[in-house]
This record gives C-alpha cells, structure tokens and sequence, in this order.
C-alpha cells in the first residue's frame, strides 16, 4: 500500500466516523473514536510489511519463506507479497520491499523492517611511504594487509601461510615472478578475507615458497570485487550492492 494512498484512506476513515456525531457535548467523544480509529488504521499498515525468512541459497536465485509461504524466486522476480529478489550469491541475498532494500543472511528473519542497504565502505590514509596498509583478517587470524593492484591474486610468503595456519602444500603448483626472479609457488583458495566491514568468501591466493614477500599483498583476487577510490593520500575501498 503507497503511503499517500494510506493516508488518503485514513482521512476518509476518520471522516465518516466524524460525520454522524454532533457537535457541542459530543465532539470530544466523536474525536476519541476517530482517533481511535486512525491508530487501529495505523497498527494495520505498520502490520502489512510482511515477514520472511532467507532459508536457502542458490547463484542468482534464493528462497524465501513470506508470511510463512515459501518461494522459490530468480534475482529480478517479485513475489505476490511484494518482494523483489535484487541479487542472490552463495553468501546473502538483497531484497527490496516498496522501494527500500534489505540484505538477508541464511536464516535471518525479518519482520516489518526494511532499511535501505548502505554499501560497506573502508578508508584507509596512505602511511609514511605513501604505501595503503591496514589491518584485517584470513580465514579468521588477524594480520596487516598491504594493499597492491599490482598484484594478480593475494599473495603471501609459505613462513605467513604456516603462521596463518593455510594448508597450500595441497594447492596447485605454480611459478611467479618475485623481486629475486622466480620462485615456487602454490595457488590456494581461501576460505573468508575480511578488510573493514567488507568479507569475501573463496578468495584465491598465491602462497610463496619462502619468506617472500615480507608482507601480505592485497591483491586483485580481493580489490577487484571492490570499487577503489584514491585522491589526496587516502584509498577508498567500497563494495557494490
């Protein structure tokens, strides 16, 4: 129900309620049941945001159980309820719900309250050398990031990924080009990167045999699922919708 056609209901409610009481004695008692009216109106508008809940997940396609009925629904559909399946991944999904959005985790339940999705953001000021660094996590354990467009996928020394507790020995082998010339490497996919607010699930990653680099590089694997800003010494990290 659109708001201006709520509230044009309302009035017209209260209206015919007011129109047969008299005025003088009876007034304030007329204004009682029309306000009372207009709150029980109220209670049932604010009542017919549905309820759902994210119960499974599909690429492109997820499904919902909407006032206890369940859907199956393909990003782009809406349902009899009104919601719009915005996108759905492995992770979440966003749905919309007259005009706002919402993003849902598996099982989340929601109940009459949508809020408009506000794309994770993280900024992040250049250090001394000029250079982004900042802290996050993979897989879980805390470490300090480097970030590097430079670089094809994360990548990181096999000392670090021993550290970090990543199993790389079974990961595909591979050669890269280090500072020192090539080196043995072996191409993994990690299980959550966390940098901020913003989390990505299977995350490939590059695992150098040795002790470089000396720092975790950021790389493409991660940046390249982001929108990235610079200007004025500071990165700008942000994640579509």
């Amino acid at each position: 129900m659109h708001k201006f056609n709520g509230f044009f209901y309302l009035v017209s409610y209260r209206n015919s309620i007011c129109a047969g009481a008299n005025f003088g004695k009876r007034i304030a008692k007329a204004w009682g049941v029309c306000l009372l009216g207009l709150s029980l109106s109220l209670n049932v508008l604010a009542a017919a945001a549905p309820s759902l809940e994210l119960v499974g997940l599909f690429r492109n396609t997820a499904v919902l159980i909407i006032n206890g009925q369940q859907r199956l629904m393909k990003v782009g559909t809406k349902s009899p309820e009104g919601i719009r399946l915005v996108s759905a991944t492995l992770e979440g999904a966003v749905i919309s719900f007259e005009g706002k959005r919402m993003s849902l985790r598996l099982s989340q339940k929601v109940s009459g309250a949508f809020k408009e999705v506000v794309a994770p953001r993280v900024t992040i000021p250049a250090d001394a050398f000029g250079q982004y660094r900042i802290r996050g996590s993979i897989n879980g354990n805390f470490l300090t990031t480097l970030v590097d467009t430079g670089a094809s996928l994360i990548a990181m020394s096999s000392a670090e990924a021993n550290r970090l507790g990543i199993d790389y020995l079974g990961g595909e082998k591979g050669k890269v080009e280090t500072a020192n010339g090539e080196a043995l490497s072996y191409f993994v996919t990690l299980d959550n990167v966390t940098v901020g607010g913003i989390t990505q699930y299977n995350v490939r990653a590059a695992v150098v045999d040795g002790l470089y680099p000396a720092e975790v590089l950021l790389g493409m694997s991660f940046l390249g699922n982001l929108t990235l800003h610079e200007r004025n010494g500071v990165m700008n990290l942000v994640q579509d919708n």
